[in-house]
């Protein structure tokens, strides 16, 4: 009982007067209740107050939970002068008082506060205050000037990483200040010198936290740390934060086209992914051997080194990665893309991986492809799938390999196929004869990249769409997951509109039920955009008794707008001619404005950087060329280098119209 007794005496002597905590409640509500208004006068006079207050006995208050949750929210509201008047009381204090588990709340809130500062008067261009943003910069490197030498140290805490990760994020945006932004600082010379000079302090900053890191990691035991919760997430935060300044300097491998700041912090993140990877930090060609495979078969197969190594494949320079794809990927395929951490990374290295790295990577994953979804490692298949759909290529391996991997080569039944991907997270726990009505997220996600696949290759997924009941389709669209999918069928150029129409015809007489929900509006609103004149009539003609409801809903307006139900009810001669124009005009010039001329266009101009001037027949209108030259257009577009406009065709098609009706007068 005695030692309890002293005990709470020493508690009570640790926390702050019972006065002070009343205050600071009395101050927590008023900021929580939004009572301080006036920024210049009332929050001023607040913050002023609690400085006053805490400033005699400091540390105590931030040890306390409720003091040190108010002086956050206090921090949080205080103008740029009051968080430097924070940063000079803590002076001296930020390395004990970011051990500490909750005064390293309250140093974290305040290096958010002074990069928010330092970072928003650096894009301004000091138009403002430059005094401000001078005493922010140098505010803050004051604090880094504390943490030099004990960067490792606060790595593992697990308490001041938290701090070092706000720094590293923070000071992330305070990099190479722009040409105009120089232009600026050479009319301040004053300001201009201590501006740069505080830039390039954060530099250094950074490359002593980078220096003090291969330091470590030169003691064999400490690489085994890269696994441990702590120093991983700050080395995450170190490889962004550096990525964050190198920006796109090393994609093609030109680092002389950086400023000096970007090709400094370029070295510096070298070297930290060499260190990670255990390669050595001044390493120009990535050779493994057995035990830096080792390493980092152990790094990924962790759940905080797997995530590690996810940051470290996304930020590594690019010499370094394609070493890396070279060394370690291509020969790791196998086991990683079904690990239960790796797959994960394997995800990273498929979005990272250029076109040629791609294809090189796809055969290796086919031929895992029942292991992948035996295991369910079914993001390392979006990917995959997603990849394949982007670049445009490997579309038959692939499909052929999900189709074996599921056992759908040959459906015996018809709706089996597309039934399998819509319930890929639930495989074998949906009863037989059920209709589906939860869809998971995976396998939507999988079935929308599938359907922007060329149409020779997902035939039969699309019969097997088409096959779905009406009541499995209406699900479908009321679904957060499945409308999408629903969405990607009749957006999709690869699905004919035979397919189109029949799955609309299935629902036909359901289209007011699915406008009142949320996801239906929306699967019916691009029926009706992508819908010929038939498509459109229907849908109009049944949501037309309830345009006061629909206009009253959150999502039903839109479809009241789309469809201009309002016209259709009262001037339906005008609706008609309206969309009888359009439904024209998109079969007339579809080949123009569709995505297959703007992808064919978009190939041909990556493939040929200077094209010559377009000309009639690269319109697809070239049957038409003698008659459109007979009516004098399209003469010396190429000599003059004009452009052809919409007009031109419009006027050469009309053209061609008349035209033949006088050759038939004339043959009469």
């Amino acid at each position: 009982v005695s030692n309890a007794r002293m005990s709470t005496n020493k508690e009570e002597q640790r926390r702050p007067p019972r006065e002070l905590i009343e205050f600071l409640k009395r101050i927590e509500r008023a900021v929580d209740k939004e009572l301080v208004e006036d920024e210049n006068d009332g929050r001023d006079a607040l913050v002023e107050s609690v400085i006053r207050e805490v400033e005699v006995d400091l540390n105590r208050v931030c040890d306390d939970v409720l003091c040190s949750r108010v002086l956050q929210k206090v921090i949080g509201i205080a103008s740029v002068q009051h968080v430097h008047h924070f940063t000079g009381l803590f002076k001296n204090k930020f390395l004990d008082l970011c051990c500490g588990t909750y005064s390293s709340h309250v140093i974290q809130s305040l290096v958010e506060a002074l990069c928010k500062f330092a970072t928003s008067d650096l894009a301004s261009g000091f138009q403002e205050d430059e005094e401000d943003t001078e005493s922010s910069l140098a505010h803050l490197l004051s604090i880094a000037q504390e943490f030099t030498g004990n960067w490792v140290n606060i790595m593992f805490d697990r308490y001041s990483t938290h701090v070092m990760r706000s720094f590293l994020k923070g000071t992330s945006g305070i990099t190479d200040p722009s040409a105009n932004q120089q232009q600026q600082h050479q009319q301040h010379n004053t300001a201009s010198t201590v501006t740069l000079m505080s830039t390039d302090g954060i530099l250094r900053c950074i490359q002593s936290i980078v220096g003090e890191v291969i330091e470590a990691s030169r003691e064999h035991e400490w690489s085994e740390c890269y696994s441990q919760s702590h120093p991983s997430g700050s080395l995450q935060y170190l490889l962004l934060a550096l990525r964050a300044a190198v920006g796109t300097i090393d994609n093609d491998n030109n680092e002389s086209s950086g400023t000096s700041y970007q090709t400094a912090y370029l070295s510096s993140l070298s070297r930290v992914c060499s260190v990670v990877l255990c390669v050595g930090e001044d390493t120009n060609h990535l050779s493994l051997s057995q035990h830096q495979v080792a390493h980092i078969t152990q790094l990924i197969s962790s759940p905080s080194g797997s995530r590690l190594m996810d940051v470290t494949v996304t930020t590594m320079p690019q010499a370094l990665w394609n070493d890396f794809f070279t060394t370690f990927v291509v020969t790791n395929v196998k086991w990683m893309v079904t690990s239960a951490n790796s797959n994960f990374v394997f995800q990273k290295c498929l979005e990272r991986s250029n076109d040629a790295q791609f294809q090189t990577l796809v055969p290796f994953v086919c031929e895992q492809m029942e292991d992948i979804v035996t295991k369910r490692r079914f993001g390392v298949l979006w990917k995959l799938v997603d990849g394949c759909n982007t670049r445009k290529v490997a579309q038959k391996i692939t499909m052929k390999a999900i189709a074996k991997a599921f056992n759908v080569q040959n459906p015996p039944e018809n709706t089996k196929q597309v039934l399998t991907f819509l319930q890929i997270g639930e495989i074998g726990n949906a009863a037989p004869g059920t209709i589906p009505s939860n869809f998971p997220l995976m396998g939507s996600l999988i079935l929308q990249a599938l359907f922007q696949f060329e149409h020779r290759y997902i035939q039969p997924l699309i019969t097997s769409f088409v096959g779905l009941e009406a009541p499995v389709l209406l699900n479908l669209c009321r679904s957060s997951t499945g409308s999408h999918v629903f969405e990607k069928f009749f957006l999709s150029e690869s699905v004919d509109q035979g397919s189109k129409k029949r799955v609309f015809e299935r629902i036909t007489g359901n289209f007011l039920d699915l406008a009142r929900n949320k996801m239906g509006a929306r699967c019916v609103e691009v029926m009706y955009k992508t819908g010929d004149m038939l498509i459109k009539y229907t849908i109009a003609s049944e949501l037309c008794g309830a345009v006061a409801e629909l206009s009253a809903s959150g999502h039903g307006h839109f479809l009241v707008r789309t469809c201009r139900l309002d016209m259709f009810n009262q001037k339906r001669d005008q609706w008609d001619s309206l969309e009888h124009t359009k439904s024209k005009t998109k079969m007339l010039f579809g080949d123009i404005l569709g995505g297959k001329a703007k992808a064919k266009a978009k190939a041909a101009a990556e493939s040929q950087p200077e094209q010559p001037p377009l000309d009639i027949n690269r319109l697809g209108v070239g049957v038409l060329d003698p008659n459109m030259k007979l009516l004098g257009f399209g003469r010396g577009i190429a000599s003059k280098g004009t452009r052809v406009t919409l007009t031109d065709v419009s006027v050469c098609v009309c053209g061609c119209v008349c035209m033949d009706f006088v050759f038939d007068f004339v043959l009469c």
